[in-house]
């Protein structure tokens, strides 16, 4: 299985590093998602989750409609990048994989774009 077949009929979300939390929230209520990529300049920055939302801006007290995604993301996401032959290959994210990785969610890009 390639990706792009998993994902050629999906609609796709991606946030900007400078939208504030509570635009990139509505956004993934709107449409049932738990994750984002987060972009700036239209390379992948990090990832925002809604346990990023939880850890990092509820508990912490900080205002969503005032903080950026940039702020409380999880940056730099381990990611796997699809050849071009569109078939999954992760050749330097194998040495970072291991139980204590917790991957919860997985990036897909290509040659540092998001996918």
């Amino acid at each position: 299985m390639h990706i792009c077949d998993l994902i050629r009929n999906q609609e796709t979300y991606r946030a900007d590093a400078g939208q504030t939390v509570l635009d990139v929230a509505k956004a993934m209520v709107a449409r049932n998602i738990g994750a984002v990529p987060v972009l700036r300049d239209g390379v992948l920055v990090g990832i925002f989750s809604e346990r990023d939302l939880m850890k990092r801006v509820v508990v912490e007290g900080r205002q969503a409609d005032s903080t950026r995604v940039a702020e409380v993301m999880t940056s730099d996401p381990l990611v796997v990048s699809g050849g071009d032959s569109g078939e999954l290959h992760a050749p330097d994210a194998a040495p970072r994989l291991s139980p204590s990785t917790h991957l919860r969610w997985q990036t897909t890009t290509r040659t540092g774009f998001a996918a």
